[in-house]
């Protein structure tokens, strides 16, 4: 159920990254979702419990709301695995 309202979300759609209660609070950080909060395989977790394609992460272009997906502890991480792959094939 969202916080400030009667209504009732399916459970599936609870902590998905994606905000069904006008509130936001079926994807609240400080209580239920942290821990349980996980993206697709090809997505990237924001900070903000967000879920981007993998895509667009280091891109130069801020695509998390909170500009987690251009940290720079994120982007050598990425690089790496780039460099890596690319040697593989």
């Amino acid at each position: 159920m969202c916080k400030h309202t009667e209504i009732c979300i399916a459970k599936e759609r609870v902590c998905d990254g994606k905000w069904d209660c006008y509130d936001g609070s079926d994807e609240d950080l400080r209580g239920i979702c942290v821990g349980n909060f996980s993206c697709a395989q090809d997505e990237f977790r924001c900070d903000s419990m967000t879920c981007i394609p993998d895509y667009l992460v280091c891109d130069g272009r801020a695509d998390c709301e909170d500009r987690s997906d251009e940290k720079w502890t994120v982007c050598r991480a990425f690089l790496f695995l780039v460099v890596l792959l690319k040697d593989i094939h």
